[in-house]
């Protein structure tokens, strides 16, 4: 089966979307298939830049960048500027499938099932989109107006959505995390300070401001206590990281709290295995990634009970809830932790159970694998026949 993968961002950018395309476009290659990522460039580089990446053909487009200002005007080419180098690749092969890994690939993914009679499969890894601009008509238009044969839903939270917005059809498969990759085995200590680590984007609605004041609070009792913020900017806020960093300087915690932007995908198992603890604050998540990673880990984890983070974090069992925005939940809950540490290897490996029974890989590369294999098979006849 040939994949014809589209992602905005991909390895080696951080981020849920990132890392869910990173694992299914190496995981479909290792189970024989033939894998192509669209996605975009730096704007620095070559205009379309090809490479075989750990068995995956990466096609890297940054050509659409100068055309902004040239012909064609931008409103052209921001909407069909990538067509041309599109084409190209569609005539250079057959694929057989094309996966549009969030809702700003989707439009162009539309236009390649139009042309080649493709499926089109759709994955959503956007929370509040209705909160934006025309919010509302853009999830309709995704869900019910574009020719999308199935909205494949990371948790029961996008499904739900997919549903409420008008998608014919949608499927739920859990996000997986590499066991393998994130297992429990500690890194070698060098310090007798806890860590406590958060993988986040720096956004607002992961809630890393009620986390750095939180920090301040345990601090105040529990001076050996080390908080590492680890995250990017990218498709996220420039101006909400300063304002983190302004944060901590004004509460005078700049030796306990650090802000991490150059912990790369490669990274991320080790910097989990050094620490002790993980907290995941935020306003709304469609699932959580970086907390299934943690749990993956064998780390007990503090998060906000909010949505995607209840499907799979049970309080006291597998990890510890507390409100959205509850500065003073969060530092004790922290502080619990900080200061058990039988509670600490209790809900760490309860969390590892809960990743390697329902959350891992294999599953969802496996559940995705014949998910495609059935639209395929169902859309057979059709390919074959003459497009009058």
């Amino acid at each position: 089966m040939k994949l014809l993968l589209l992602t905005d961002n991909y390895w080696p950018r951080i981020g849920g979307a990132e890392t869910y395309a990173w694992e299914l476009a190496l995981g479909m290659a290792a189970r024989g298939h033939d894998v192509t990522v669209y996605t975009d460039g730096d704007r620095h580089a070559p205009a379309l830049r090809t490479s075989m990446e750990h068995g995956v053909r990466v096609i890297r487009d940054s050509s659409f960048w100068p055309r902004l200002e040239g012909e064609g005007g931008a409103w052209e080419n921001l909407v069909f500027g990538r067509l041309p180098e599109l084409s190209e690749i569609l005539r250079e092969g057959c694929f057989d499938i094309i996966h549009a890994n969030n809702h700003d690939t989707a439009l162009l993914g539309a236009l390649v099932r139009l042309d080649q009679n493709l499926p089109l499969v759709v994955t959503s890894h956007e929370v509040g989109r209705q909160d934006g601009p025309l919010g509302d008509a853009r999830l309709r238009f995704v869900m019910q107006v574009l020719p999308v044969d199935l909205v494949l839903c990371m948790s029961d939270f996008y499904a739900q959505e997919a549903r409420r917005y008008g998608a014919p059809k949608v499927e739920r498969v859990y996000l997986g995390v590499d066991t393998a990759k994130f297992h429990p085995v500690r890194v070698a200590e060098d310090s007798d300070n806890v860590r406590v680590v958060c993988l986040a984007r720096f956004k607002p609605r992961k809630g890393l401001d009620v986390l750095v004041r939180a920090a301040a609070i345990v601090l105040r009792e529990n001076p050996r206590v080390d908080f590492t913020i680890a995250g990017s900017t990218s498709s996220a806020s420039t101006n909400y990281a300063q304002e983190l960093r302004e944060m901590i300087d004004r509460l005078e915690v700049c030796d306990s709290v650090r802000i991490r932007e150059d912990v790369t995908l490669d990274m991320v198992p080790d910097l989990l295995r050094s620490s002790h603890i993980a907290v995941q604050p935020s306003f709304g998540e469609g699932l959580g990634l970086a907390a299934l990673e943690a749990l993956s880990t064998g780390l007990p984890i503090v998060a906000s009970r909010t949505t995607g983070l209840t499907e799979f974090i049970r309080d006291a069992e597998n990890g510890l809830l507390v409100a959205p925005g509850d500065v003073a939940g969060l530092a004790a809950a922290i502080t619990r932790l900080v200061t058990d540490q039988n509670l600490r290897a209790q809900l760490g490996a309860e969390g590892r159970r809960t990743v390697t029974e329902g959350f891992d890989s294999e599953t969802m590369l496996k559940q995705t694998e014949a998910l495609y294999e059935g639209l395929v098979r169902d859309r057979l006849p059709a390919r074959q026949a003459p497009t009058p």
